[in-house]
This record gives C-alpha cells, structure tokens and sequence, in this order.
C-alpha cells in the first residue's frame, strides 16, 4: 500500500519541475489559453499555436504531450536575453542548461542542452525564435520524413 503512495508523491514533487515541455495538451491549454491555429501537415506530429504575454508559442505533441516549443514574439522583434533566460529556466527538467554550439545545426545560432540530456535548445541568428525540443520529437520528424521520402520515391 506504501508504494503507490510513494510513487504518487514522488510525481507530485516532481511534477512542477517539468513545466511547458512534458505538459499535456490540455496543461498547455490552461497556461496558454486556446490554440489560434493547427499547422501540421502530412506525416508531421500534431502542432498548435497558442498567443500569451505577447508571444507566438508553436508546441508540437507526441501522444498528446507537448515535446517542442518554439517562441517568437508577436510584433516580430528580437527575444530579449532576460527572456530567453526566463523561458529556459522553465524548461529544465530539473537539470541545468549548458551552453553547446553543437546543440544546434545551424552555424551561428546560440545552442544549449539540459546537463542531465533529453532536451536542446537552439537561439536563431536573427534573434527573434527560441526553439526548446526534445530528442524524442527530433528522432520521430526524422523517422517521418525518411518514410516519406521512401513512399514518394517507391518504385525506382
């Protein structure tokens, strides 16, 4: 009887840690209000967009749950460092962010990844998106668009 009780408590510890990224659609919904716009096309994951304190917020799910956000502001500026920091430090899984150009696969771009692994985020050269992913999210647009690329080019 102890067990469960245990692991119950121990989600709900830990819970608060995994703030935006690991949230479930409706989560999303109750922090950002509802989405403005569904983009996914083809074989892609299902992606919404959701407007908050003056950011765009584009969230991909994988089964429900939110894997990738990318942050841009409404009025196309440049995201602040202070803003940057802020929404970083609420995807931390609990880890620390390090700084990793590697992180990233676009020369210039500003990179990190959590220490404890599972999640990179990368800062656009134009200064104005901040995408925060999972590897989870990365391997599956992968695997996707390989199947697609195989269909499309059955019979050669």
């Amino acid at each position: 009887m102890k067990t469960p009780f245990i692991a119950i408590a121990f989600f709900l510890l830990v819970a608060p840690a995994f703030a935006r990224i690991g949230e479930t659609e409706q989560q999303i919904e109750n922090r950002y209000g509802k989405s403005t716009l569904t983009v996914s096309t083809g074989n892609e994951p299902l992606q919404k967009v959701y407007q908050s304190s003056g950011l765009n917020i584009t969230v991909t799910y994988l089964d429900g749950v939110s894997q990738r956000e990318i942050f841009t502001k409404q009025d196309g500026s440049e995201l602040s460092k202070n803003e940057i920091a802020i929404l970083l430090e609420a995807n931390t899984a609990g880890s620390k962010w390090i700084e990793d150009p590697t992180a990233t696969s676009l020369a210039g771009m500003q990179g990190w990844k959590l220490e404890s692994g599972g999640r990179t985020a990368a800062f656009s050269r134009d200064k104005t998106r901040l995408v925060i992913t999972t590897d989870l999210v990365q391997k599956v647009f992968n695997q996707r668009k390989a199947e697609d690329e195989k269909e499309k080019l059955k019979g050669f």
